[in-house]
Order: C-alpha cells, then sequence, then structure tokens
C-alpha cells in the first residue's frame, strides 16, 4: 500500500542519516576531557553573548516593516526617525520566543548532530564567531 511505501522510504531515509552522522563523528578531533569541561563554562557565555546579538537583530528584521506600516498609520507620514510602539516590540519577542520553542530544537539537533559533532569547545567558537558576525554586521544597519 502507499502507506507502507512511505514509511518504508522514512525508515531508510532516517536509517542513513543516523549511519552517517557517526562516520563524521568518529572523524572528529577529539580534546582532553579537562580543555572541555573549560570551554562548557566559556560556552554558556558565549551563548549569552550570541542570544543577545542574534535576538536583537532577529527582532528588528522581524518587526521592522510592521513597525513602519504602524508607524505611517499613526503619524500619517514616512519618518526615518519615528518611534516604534513598545507593543510591537513585545510581539516581536513574543514571535521569535514561540518560533523556538516550536520549531529550535530540530534546527538544533540538526546541526549538532548531522552536520557535524559539536563539543563545548566547537561550541564555543561556532556562538563566539556567529555573535560577532552579527553584531558586525548590525551595527551598520545590515540585515
Amino acid at each position: 500500500s502507499d502507506a507502507t511505501r512511505v514509511r518504508d522510504k522514512k525508515s531508510k531515509k532516517d536509517k542513513s542519516s543516523k549511519e552517517i552522522a557517526p562516520k563524521h563523528h568518529q572523524a572528529s578531533e577529539v580534546f582532553d576531557l579537562q580543555t572541555e569541561q573549560l570551554f562548557s563554562f566559556l560556552q554558556v557565555l558565549t551563548a549569552c553573548f550570541g542570544s543577545f546579538a542574534h535576538g536583537a537583530n532577529d527582532v528588528a528584521n522581524a518587526i521592522g516593516p510592521f513597525a513602519v506600516v504602524i508607524s505611517v498609520y499613526i503619524t500619517g507620514s514616512v519618518d526615518q526617525d519615528s518611534p516604534i510602539q513598545w507593543w510591537v516590540l513585545l510581539g516581536g519577542g513574543i514571535g521569535i520566543v514561540v518560533g523556538l520553542s516550536t520549531w529550535g530544537y530540530k534546527v538544533m539537533a540538526t546541526i549538532g548532530k548531522k552536520l557535524c559533532k559539536v563539543t563545548p569547545s566547537r561550541g564555543f567558537n561556532i556562538e563566539l564567531a556567529s555573535a560577532i558576525t552579527v553584531l558586525t554586521g548590525s551595527k551598520p544597519g545590515l540585515p
């Protein structure tokens, strides 16, 4: 039946992705436990830094067009320096939280298990580099 074929295709796909990930993980460089423990503390700091950077950038990109429409509706003119309503910022923040809580775990599982082996030392470097990149791009106003 069609349901059996779909299930069989899905199980083959799941099996192949599970087989590929351990091969990548086995080929990864292994660092000593003391180094990984040090980086697990540092990773908490870079996670906070990364959350701030990405959160500010994502909310700004998500609410920008909506904030302009609300501003034009309220003031009747297009002004580059018009203030953003507090409830628009709150709505954008809530939207990001809902999105992360419903789909964020899938993204993290894909990156952490299927793409590469993420250890505390690697996670520290990933988070620090991405936060610096986002803040560097956000300062001049890049999306």
